[in-house]
């Protein structure tokens, strides 16, 4: 599975999740498993880029330039 299958796959079962009510304890643990593996998978689609900032002297989250 490539990354982006698997940031699309993670945001879309993320999604169906935020959007279930009401959620059981299980699916709120799962909610914020997702979440943190979203956010990592994330962070590393955008890593090039953020290296590339730091050897100019931005060291800053990509998402902080929005």
């Amino acid at each position: 599975m490539t990354l982006e299958e698997r940031i699309y796959e993670l945001d879309r079962r993320f999604g169906e999740l935020i959007q279930k009510s009401p959620k059981t304890p299980a699916e709120m643990q799962e909610k914020e498993r997702i979440r943190d593996a979203l956010e990592g998978a994330l962070r590393q689609e955008v890593k090039p880029l953020t290296d590339e900032m730091s050897q100019v002297g931005i060291n800053a989250d990509v998402w902080d330039l929005c």
